[in-house]
């Protein structure tokens, strides 16, 4: 799989879509949308926002969604 550099500020829990975040809501700078800065650190008119990885919640399982992924495993 491929990765795009720019996919760390869609990843960010600031990011508004369109090259937008919280930190630059006028366009996020070319340097850090490339991903040649990370902004793990202060950056000039970031009004204090930082790169913070969004939580994604995965939806909750069968508690039996193993025993039948198993059970599939071992027919031959």
């Amino acid at each position: 799989m491929i990765h795009r550099r720019e996919q760390n500020c869609r990843a960010c829990l600031h990011y508004l879509g369109d090259e937008k975040c919280l930190a630059f809501p006028d366009g996020i700078p070319a340097e850090l949308w490339s991903g040649d800065n990370l902004h793990r650190q202060a950056f000039p008119g970031d009004q204090g926002y930082r790169y913070e990885r969004k939580f994604v919640e995965l939806p909750q399982l069968p508690d039996d969604f193993f025993d039948d992924q198993n059970s599939d495993a071992h027919t031959t």
